[in-house]
């Protein structure tokens, strides 16, 4: 004969069934720390919409060079600025001769560089960078460190990474995404949902 079930004891049994079921549904709670992120573009079938939770990605992406553009620091000392112009503020941060940096966005002749040794985040000027650096090894990167860009509009035109050749997407306006480096008028994101990129035009995603 079964045992009773107080009401108490049955509230809480269908409180912890309905937590699990949530949880499991949540694809951003099952991230792995680090990730090697595909060197291909592979749709998901739903982009997931916007959220006013916090941003969640893979503490760490391993970043194959064919990705991300790396170059070098070709002068004696820069300094980083905290935007793309001389107006803007100087950090506390020096780049010396060979410092290896990971290239983002870039205005006009100022270009935004992340030092790979450090995770220093800045402005440089142009002309102290070397044309890039094309190595087979992996960059470890922080996801904290990588830029955060916003689908201004809805997209549904985007480019297969290898191919470049371009794709019917359905990207909701407010989509966030990190970006992994700037090319031509266009943008190279992660996809989460993959764990793979995606070409955007620059001015669909901000």
């Amino acid at each position: 004969m079964p045992l009773p079930i107080s009401s108490p004891a049955l509230l809480l049994l269908v409180l912890s069934a309905g937590l699990c079921r949530c949880a499991s549904t949540d694809p951003a709670e099952n991230f792995p720390d680090q990730v090697a992120v595909l060197a291909a573009t592979t749709l998901p079938e739903k982009f997931l919409p916007p959220s006013d939770r916090p941003l969640k990605f893979p503490k760490t992406l391993q970043i194959s060079q064919t990705l991300i553009d790396v170059t070098k620091i070709t002068r004696p000392r820069v300094e980083l600025r905290e935007g793309p112009g001389i107006q803007f503020k100087l950090y506390d941060r020096v780049l010396r001769d060979g410092t290896e940096v990971a290239l983002f966005q870039r205005q006009g002749v100022w270009q935004k560089v992340l030092d790979l040794q450090t995770s220093a985040t800045g402005w440089v000027h142009k002309q102290a960078l070397s044309a890039p650096v094309r190595k087979s090894a992996m960059l470890p990167v922080a996801s904290a460190h990588l830029p955060v860009v916003f689908a201004q509009r809805p997209i549904d035109r985007a480019f297969d990474f290898k191919s470049e050749q371009p794709l019917v997407v359905k990207i909701p306006k407010g989509r966030a995404f990190l970006g992994l480096t700037w090319r031509r008028d266009r943008v190279l994101i992660y996809l989460t949902e993959t764990n793979s990129v995606l070409w955007l035009r620059e001015g669909d995603a901000q």
